[in-house]
């Protein structure tokens, strides 16, 4: 449900900033500050932020956050100004970076087995880039062919529906975690019986392990470069549904679109991948080969030169 409604949001705010602007300029800067307004805060506070979560209580942080997410996604069809809609975004990107930590940090607490931790991962991983993005996009597509039944000269948009359909999504999320999953309550340092390292001691350990290890240095690097691009692929998507005569429906297509891709290319990589070790050994081995005639050969002539 909440990452349905994380990919919801992103298509009903990035459709709702070229509605609140005209002309091609400055819808395409509104876009543009609607990305980069979703990923500042991972930037700037999401160490702080991951460090942060762990102190407190995780349902009572997910469940306050949920909150906060549902009041800030119903304000925006009411106030309807462009300016209130960057602010409420980026606040509701500072509580999703509080509630992300609480949440993959309270999955040991809901498996029967240590073994089942990387199944679960896999499956949130799942759930999270596949069936939310194809659920998300589905309903903004049925929300946006039904905005016949809406009276569009009035702020009650599609756009807002979708909007507050979001917002009621994750109170009934927070509603959920609290009532129905206490499981999830606890804190890793309560649960192991040791002291909690300082707020400094975890940013200073994590920024250290980031670099100094080149395998999660490129990691690093190569997520800020996909989500750079996967932001401006995003972006351009609306304005050119928009350019073809297409509405938020067609923009909705264009969003499956690039993560069937996605999916499609996560599926054949790996099966192209195992052949890449076996090509290169073969030439290894070739080249062993060449090495080993070469050196008989010239024993040979070192030999018969003796003689």
């Amino acid at each position: 449900m909440s990452a349905t409604g994380d990919w919801l949001s992103l298509l009903a705010l990035t459709s709702l900033a070229t509605q609140l602007t005209t002309g091609y300029q400055a819808q395409s800067f509104a876009l543009g500050g609607v990305v980069a307004t979703k990923l500042l805060p991972a930037l700037v506070f999401g160490p702080l932020a991951g460090a942060l979560a762990d102190r407190f209580d995780r349902r009572h942080v997910m469940v306050v956050c949920d909150v906060l997410r549902f009041c800030l996604f119903v304000s925006i069809p009411l106030v309807g100004s462009l300016w209130w809609l960057f602010v409420a975004t980026f606040l509701i990107e500072i509580c999703a970076l509080f509630w992300i930590p609480s949440k993959d940090a309270s999955v040991p607490n809901l498996l029967r087995r240590p073994d089942q931790v990387e199944t679960a991962n896999q499956l949130a991983l799942v759930m999270t880039y596949g069936v939310a993005v194809i659920t998300a996009a589905g309903l903004f597509t049925v929300i946006s062919s039904a905005g016949s039944l809406f009276d569009t000269s009035s702020p009650l948009t599609t756009v807002y529906v979708a909007l507050v359909i979001n917002g009621c999504g994750y109170l009934l999320t927070a509603t959920t975690v609290w009532f129905r999953i206490k499981e999830i309550s606890g804190r890793t340092a309560e649960r192991q019986g040791e002291s909690p390292p300082s707020l400094v001691s975890l940013l200073r350990g994590g920024f250290a392990f980031v670099g100094s290890t080149p395998l999660i240095r490129g990691l690093v690097i190569g997520i800020i470069g996909a989500f750079a691009a996967g932001g401006a692929v995003i972006a351009s998507a609306k304005l050119y549904s928009a350019s073809l005569g297409g509405g938020d429906a067609a923009y909705s297509v264009l969003f499956i679109a690039i993560f069937v891709g996605l999916a499609g290319g996560m599926g054949t990589a790996p099966r192209l991948a195992r052949r890449l070790p076996t090509v290169c050994s073969a030439r290894r081995s070739s080249r062993r080969v060449s090495r080993w005639r070469w050196s008989r050969w010239r024993r040979t002539c070192s030999s018969r030169s003796s003689r």
